[in-house]
Parts: C-alpha cells; sequence; structure tokens
C-alpha cells in the first residue's frame, strides 16, 4: 500500500510538471512582439537619432517576420535604414521608407534553427526632428511566424515609441548601440545560394496578372529547376507574404478552390542542396459576384416627343469596379458605352426616334465580365401628323400631279414617300372600289422620296410625276429640327392609267401620214440618194447569200464534223475501258495456270502436250503484258 502511495504521488508529479511545462510553452508561443528600442526620448529640433525594430519571440523559434510603421511627416523624417546587426539573413521585403506617406516597410527571414530570443535586432532607422512637439511611431502592421513548418503567426502585440522633440536647449538622448552584424555563414553558402533560380510562374486560368477573372479556382504551373529538393508556398493577401508550406519532393503544379474575391499572391521559392532561393510573387484577382442591382429612371418626362430620350441608370462592383455599359433598344443590336456616362442623363441615339414603345435593356459589366441588368420600356408620342388634301384619284402615264398638304410648324420638313401597291388583283374595279380591300394584306414597295418644308402658313406643296401605270399610295410624315418624326399623315390612293387603244390611234393616223407625206417630199427631192441606196442593198444581198451565208454553213458542218469525232471517240474510250478490264481479267487466268503448271513441274517432269500448253500460255500472256 505505502508502495502504491509513492507511486501515485511520482506520477501526478510528473503529469504536473508536462502539464506546466506546456501551459508555459503555450504562454510563451503567444507571446511573441515587435517593439521598438527606446521606446522614448527627449531630442533636439534639427539633431539626428536612432531607433532600433527589436522582435520578442517570445521563447519560440521563429523564422520570418514583418512589418509596417507609420509617423507624422510634419515632425519626423528617415534619414536612413540600417541592417547592421540584424538577425535576419534574407529579406524578402528589402527595408524602404517614403518621408511623403510616412511610412517604413520591412520583410526578412531567418534559416534554420531560426531564431529564439527577447531582443533580436531587426532593423535600425535614423530619424531627424523637424518639429518641437511629442510625436509616435507605430506599427500599422506586423506579422511572426514560428518555425515550425507551417508558417503559424505568433504576433501577440505591437509597441510603437513616443518621443518629445525639443529646441537645441534640451539636452539629446544616446541612440542605443546597434548591436554588431553576424558573421557570413561559412562555406560560401551565399554565393551558391544567389544562382538559385526564382520560380516563374504561370496560371492557364488566370495569365495576365492585370486582369480579373471570375474563377475562383486557380491553378499555377511552374518549371523545376535541376537539384530542386523543395518549393516552398504561401497563398497571401499581401505581396510581402513569406512561403512556409514546404513540398518535398517539390510539386510543378498547384490548384486552388473556392477562394474569396479579391486581389491575391501565390509567393513561391525553391530549396537546393545550397539553400533556398529568392521569393516570387505571382498576382493574381477574383471577382465572382455580379455588379449591384440598379434602376433605370427617364428624367425626361415633360417632353415624351423627344426623338432621344434621356435616361439615368448606374450600379456598382466593390471588387473589380465597373468596366462598361451595354445597351439594347427594342430589336436593335447592343451597344457599349462609357462608365463615367452612368449616374447622369444619358441621351438614347436615334435609332428610338419614331413614335411608339420600345423597351430597353442596360447591362453593367465588371472587370471580370459579371454583369447586372435592368430595363424599362418608353413611350415617345407623335409631333402633330400632317393632312394630304384629297387629290384626282386618277391621272394619266406621263401627267404631273400636284400634292398639297398642311401640318406641323413654319419650316417643319415634309418628307412625302410614293409606294407602289404590289398586289393589284382587283384593280379592273376602279381605284374607288380598290379602297374597299383595305382589309387585305397589301405588299407595297417605295418608289420615291420626296422631301419639302411647310410655309408660314404650315401648308406645302409636293409635285408627283414619271409614275408608270398602276396602283400607288401617297403618304406623308412631318420632322421637326430636333430630328422627332410624327405619325403617318392621311393615305392617298392614286390611279396611274395608260393610254386606251383608239386615243393611241387617234393619236398615230395623223402622225403616220405626217411621216409619210414627209418620206414623199424628202424621195423627191433626194430621190438619187434612195436609188443609189437602193443598189448598196441589192449588192448587200447578194453578197450575203454568196458568200456569207455558205461560209456560216460551212463552219457548222465542220463544227458537226468535230462533235462527231468527239462522240465517236468517247465511245470508243468506253470500249477500250471494257476491253482493258477483260485482258487483265484473261491475264490472271493465264499465270494461274502457269503457277499450277510450274509446281506439277516442280514434282514430275511435264508431259510433252503439258509442255506444248505451257509454251503457248507464256506467248499469251507476254503478248496481254504488253497490252496492259
Amino acid at each position: 500500500m505505502e508502495g502504491f502511495r509513492k507511486n501515485l504521488k511520482k506520477s501526478l508529479v510528473y503529469g504536473g510538471t508536462i502539464l506546466a511545462g506546456f501551459i508555459l510553452f503555450s504562454s510563451a508561443a503567444s507571446a511573441a512582439t515587435l517593439f521598438l528600442a527606446p521606446s522614448s526620448g527627449n531630442y533636439n529640433v534639427g539633431s539626428n537619432f536612432s531607433v532600433v525594430v527589436k522582435v520578442n519571440s517570445g521563447g519560440v523559434p521563429i523564422n520570418a517576420a514583418e512589418g509596417t510603421i507609420v509617423f507624422n511627416p510634419n515632425e519626423l523624417s528617415v534619414v536612413s535604414l540600417s541592417k547592421s546587426g540584424s538577425v535576419f539573413n534574407l529579406w524578402v521585403q528589402e527595408p524602404d521608407f517614403s518621408n511623403a506617406l510616412g511610412t517604413i516597410n520591412f520583410g526578412g527571414i531567418i534559416f534554420n534553427p531560426g531564431y529564439t530570443g527577447a531582443s533580436g535586432t531587426f532593423l535600425t532607422i535614423t530619424l531627424k526632428a523637424k518639429a518641437v512637439g511629442s510625436t509616435i511611431l507605430v506599427f500599422s502592421s506586423g506579422a511572426i511566424l514560428a518555425n515550425d513548418g507551417l508558417g503559424t503567426n505568433i504576433l501577440s502585440a505591437m509597441s510603437g515609441g513616443t518621443y518629445l522633440l525639443k529646441t537645441s536647449s534640451a539636452v539629446p538622448q544616446t541612440a542605443p548601440e546597434a548591436p554588431a552584424a553576424p558573421s557570413a555563414p561559412s562555406g560560401g553558402v551565399t554565393a551558391e545560394r544567389s544562382s538559385i533560380p526564382a520560380p516563374v510562374t504561370k496560371s492557364p486560368t488566370h495569365p495576365d496578372q492585370s486582369k480579373w477573372y471570375s474563377n475562383n479556382n486557380p491553378e499555377f504551373q511552374w518549371d523545376l529547376p535541376a537539384g530542386a529538393i523543395e518549393i516552398w508556398l504561401v497563398l497571401s493577401k499581401k505581396l510581402s507574404g513569406i512561403p512556409q508550406v514546404r513540398y518535398s519532393p517539390p510539386i510543378s503544379e498547384k490548384k486552388l478552390e473556392n477562394l474569396v474575391d479579391g486581389v491575391w499572391y501565390l509567393n513561391t521559392r525553391f530549396k537546393t542542396a545550397a539553400g533556398t532561393g529568392p521569393i516570387s510573387s505571382f498576382k493574381f484577382q477574383i471577382d465572382t459576384g455580379k455588379p449591384d442591382d440598379f434602376e433605370i429612371t427617364r428624367v425626361d418626362l415633360d417632353d415624351l416627343t423627344n426623338p432621344r430620350p434621356e435616361l439615368i441608370f448606374e450600379s456598382d462592383d466593390g471588387i473589380s469596379g465597373i468596366d462598361r455599359y451595354e445597351i439594347k433598344i427594342g430589336e436593335g443590336d447592343w451597344f457599349n458605352i462609357e462608365p463615367g456616362l452612368a449616374g447622369r442623363p444619358y441621351k438614347l441615339p436615334f435609332q428610338s426616334q419614331s413614335p411608339g414603345v420600345r423597351e430597353v435593356w442596360v447591362k453593367a459589366m465588371d472587370r471580370a465580365g459579371n454583369s447586372a441588368s435592368a430595363d424599362t420600356k418608353i413611350v415617345v408620342k407623335s409631333i402633330q401628323a400632317p393632312a394630304i388634301e384629297i387629290i384626282p384619284p386618277k391621272i394619266k402615264a406621263g401627267e404631273i400631279i400636284i400634292v398639297r398638304g398642311g401640318g406641323g410648324g413654319g419650316g417643319t420638313k415634309i418628307v412625302l414617300n410614293v409606294l407602289k401597291l404590289k398586289k393589284t388583283g382587283h384593280f379592273g374595279l376602279g381605284i374607288l372600289e380598290f379602297a374597299g380591300i383595305a382589309e387585305e394584306k397589301i405588299e407595297t414597295k417605295l418608289i420615291k422620296t420626296i422631301e419639302t418644308v411647310t410655309d408660314e402658313n404650315n401648308n406645302f406643296e409636293v409635285k408627283v410625276g414619271g409614275l408608270e401605270p398602276g396602283a400607288y399610295i401617297l403618304r406623308a410624315y412631318n420632322e421637326d429640327r430636333r430630328g422627332a418624326i410624327s405619325d403617318a399623315s392621311n393615305d392617298v390612293l392614286l390611279e396611274v392609267e395608260g393610254k386606251l387603244f383608239f386615243t393611241q390611234f387617234a393619236e398615230w393616223v395623223p402622225n403616220a401620214i405626217l411621216r409619210g407625206f414627209n418620206a414623199l417630199i424628202n424621195f423627191v427631192i433626194n430621190g438619187w440618194l434612195i436609188i443609189i441606196a437602193g443598189i448598196l442593198v441589192v449588192g448587200l444581198i447578194r453578197l450575203l447569200i454568196k458568200e456569207i451565208i455558205p461560209a456560216i454553213v460551212r463552219e457548222i458542218k465542220k463544227f458537226a464534223y468535230i462533235f462527231n469525232d468527239y462522240k465517236a471517240s468517247g465511245q470508243l474510250r468506253k470500249k477500250g475501258k471494257k476491253m482493258q478490264f477483260e485482258i487483265k481479267e484473261l491475264y490472271k487466268d493465264i499465270k494461274k495456270e502457269l503457277d499450277l503448271l510450274e509446281r506439277i513441274g516442280r514434282h514430275r517432269g511435264l508431259h510433252s502436250d503439258e509442255k506444248y500448253t505451257k509454251k503457248k500460255l507464256e506467248k499469251y500472256l507476254g503478248l496481254l503484258k504488253s497490252l496492259k
């Protein structure tokens, strides 16, 4: 029993020790900090002083850290940044600063086994005091990564500094002495490491680093250099993200899935026997969401006759931004407008100028190709339509008719369309009866368009002529100075008649008599010319009969002979092809017989009649061979 108690006591003590150690380790792991030394001090305006950026690993080995410090550029300016004495071996974010923006950026890596300590020097900043007062240096961002193979960020706190800047009568404090720089690794590792190439990353899904994509499953590829034993990756929202996820053996491609929208960086580096190479960063941008929903509003409701209705629409996209808007009016094609035209009245093109109701679609496209759309219906009302006065329903071919009418304002353009009726099945009933079949669909063809303007009394007058016999519709429109077009005027039917036979005959008889009389006079006066012309005609007829016609006949016969020869040669070619086929088949049969005799002769000698047959077959075979 006593032994049992001793063993139980020993177990409890041992377990408690392990638990306490675990608690202490966990506490230390969460206590890594970035801080400034000194964190306070008094300095003269116009003088320089130094502040050291320190890192406390919290008792856990670390292998990377980064940070950004901000300051008031009206009170301080950075003179220089020094890496001397730093515990960091490689800089993924070369220390830099901007006195205009008041920022200092840095990021470094420590080779295995990493750094463990409470006051490791990161960077020394030399500052110049510019104005009297209290000023501060503040960490705006930072990270400390544990050397655990996972890149765990164990940063728990960042402590800046407050400094009092005084006139020259104040006594300046001396900046802390920076630790000596660590010696370079032996064996020339640094020189060898510089020869390790940076990965050249490509993406078949997101090839252009400046563009946005709606695909949130990016794929990446790179070529592995000779001697690569590992590749390190990190997916980061920052360009300076340090690769921590290791693949051994190294992979040459990687696919990521279901990433959230935004700007991303895939940072990679190779490791060889000589060490790790430089970091390569590939930027890619993802936007899977469509732009915000929006509405279309018409703003010119006080004038619905406006031929270019004015609309307002605007969407927004908080990720990639609006690239363009696309618009479609009625049955027309889509067309693009710049995003800067949204949010203010946009005049539709003259595509919508004729009166009526049309549907308008607007589509907002973001830079990743996502879209949101809206639609509305717009009404364009007609301006005052013109009126055509009643005109004679029939005119004769060749006559000119004057079309008169009124409507619109003084100086308004009148457009008169002359349309010919294609369907004239009822035309024999007369133009007035023709008007009675208005319910039947009648096809028309626009023959001509005539334009004029109204006078000061809003009247117009148009001359129409040159119409062939048939049925026509006259139709007019008003067009004002804005380009607005009215509804059509009243339709006026017009019949253009051809001349009747007896009228044509009556006109022909006196003309024929007059022409005959003139011919007689000319014959008397110019009889000798007619005689000469007659002799020439007789000679021409004789030449035609004796020479030209026989020559034509000879050419026709020659052509007939050539045609017959060609036809005969065609038939001969057909027979030749058939005969050639038969020769080939006969050649095959004789060859088979000869082969049979050859086989018999190899087993026994051929009889005299067999030899005779073989000789004849060989002769025939040679003859057929020459004909093939």
